[in-house]
């Protein structure tokens, strides 16, 4: 019988926070909009560090493989994402296991060498949370493992529970599987993909609405992949960084402030 373990106790089992759906290959760009006008702010690092990140995966660190906080207006990080390096710390840690001995084993089996999480909150009285996750294994045949892995659990898990699940069709990210699942009262959208030795993770949820949009989640899963294939540069942003990047729910895209 296979086993799916949460990241948080009180949501959708393993995959974290919102849930949402999409099967999808396109090459993209985001624009940002600067004094109300469309910009390259989004702009190509150079050929051969985008090259070898699409390529080997390596050339960032993983802690810096999530969606910027700024991307999720109106929500905080009651603390800093922080990296694990091992498979029993990220299960009993940041999965809270149920199984804490099988799940280590599955992701070792995996080749599985650490990952981060920031899970961001809705400023009170909001009760949505988002996060953002990175998986690291020792190949890409162990993140498509993954990926495949959570993917088959979810359409499962979807059969047999009360779940409402809606696929995702228009993601935009190469391979991504992402969905949207209402549970009673609680809404969720999610999106994951995998690319080189990276499994990745965006989603937002609530009991009670207020959780980003299945666009807003999707736009920061698309800013995630552009940023891990060398196609944004930090530098490109300006002075203020990543605190200028924000998702604007009345463009429906990602904007400079």
């Amino acid at each position: 019988m296979s086993h799916v373990e949460p990241h948080v106790p009180h949501l959708h089992p393993r995959l974290a926070l919102g849930f949402g759906l999409a099967l999808a290959a396109a090459t993209f760009a985001v624009l940002l909009l600067t004094n109300g006008q469309p910009s390259s702010v989004l702009s190509p690092s150079s050929p051969t560090a985008a090259s070898a990140n699409a390529s080997t995966g390596v050339t960032m660190p993983l802690a810096d493989r999530i969606v910027p906080a700024s991307v999720f207006p109106g929500f905080f990080s009651p603390t800093p994402a922080g990296v694990v390096t091992s498979a029993r710390a990220w299960v009993t840690t940041v999965e809270q296991s149920r199984d804490a001995t099988r799940e280590t084993q599955r992701l070792q089996g995996l080749g599985f060498t650490g990952g981060v999480q920031e899970r961001l909150f809705a400023r009170y009285p909001g009760q949505a949370e988002t996060i953002s996750i990175a998986e690291r294994y020792r190949t890409s045949a162990g993140a498509q493992a993954e990926l495949a892995y959570q993917r088959g659990t979810t359409l499962r898990l979807s059969r047999t529970t009360r779940e409402k699940l809606s696929l995702l069709r228009s993601v935009g990210v190469p391979g991504a599987f992402g969905w949207v699942v209402r549970s009673g009262r609680f809404t969720g959208v999610n999106v994951m993909f995998a690319s080189g030795p990276y499994y990745y993770l965006v989603g937002s949820g609530s009991p009670s609405g207020g959780a980003a949009s299945p666009a807003h989640v999707t736009a920061g899963a698309q800013f995630l992949y552009l940023l891990v294939h060398g196609c944004v540069s930090a530098k490109a942003i300006g002075r203020d960084g990543w605190s200028r990047v924000v998702w604007s729910e009345k463009a429906g895209r990602i904007i400079t402030r």
